[in-house]
């Protein structure tokens, strides 16, 4: 299976660096370019499933993808809902140091088991999305699959596939609509290519 994951294009939120989470932010006007350029990027690429989180961000952006190829329908699966970041939603990160300094110390020392007070952690998704990849491993081999995601999400999605170690999933970074194109095959998965944004350079 070839697996392209991809991030949701830009929210004003990511342009004022506040935390998202399950916040339901629409596409901002650049995130609206950028999916558009995303799409023309794929536009030739057989694609034979596309996946999607439940957030407008997430959505909008592979509706852009799925507009140059028609008939594919969109899978919406709440499992690839972003992270839920609990009492932090909404705030920076100086902000979040502020006002929570004990949680934020404790995250500092081990981000991929902390989880905000109400939220979760990258471990708690590593559990929800180790089911959802088994199955999505055995529905479409020889396949391309499609998933747009979220930052958290994503990371932890591409280390759970390629056996990442805890520390390094826990600090993956993704652009808004950066590409990352995997292939698994028995069992086995390899990196093709990773945090890819050039469509967004013309």
């Amino acid at each position: 299976m070839k697996l392209i994951v991809i991030r949701h294009g830009q929210t004003s939120w990511n342009e004022k660096r506040r935390v998202q989470g399950l916040s339901d932010q629409p596409l901002s006007k650049e995130g609206r370019r950028q999916a558009a350029l995303l799409g023309r990027r794929f536009m030739r690429e057989k694609i034979d499933a596309i996946y999607t989180s439940k957030l407008k961000r997430a959505i909008a952006t592979a509706e852009a993808l799925a507009r140059h190829h028609p008939g594919l329908n969109i899978v919406t699966d709440k499992t690839l809902n972003e992270m839920n970041w609990g009492c932090w939603e909404g705030l920076t990160f100086d902000q979040v140091a502020r006002k929570y300094p004990e949680q934020f110390a404790v995250r500092q020392k081990d981000k991929f088991h902390f989880a905000p007070k109400g939220g979760e952690s990258p471990a708690d998704l590593r559990k929800r999305l180790t089911p959802f990849l088994k199955k999505l491993v055995r529905k479409h081999q020889g396949q391309t699959v499609l998933v747009v995601g979220h930052g958290g999400i994503n990371r932890v999605l591409m280390g759970t596939t390629m056996e990442w170690d805890e520390e390094k999933i826990a600090s993956v970074f993704n652009k808004n609509t950066a590409v990352n194109i995997l292939h698994v095959r028995q069992g086995k998965s390899r990196l093709h290519l990773f945090n890819c944004t050039r469509h967004l350079e013309r």
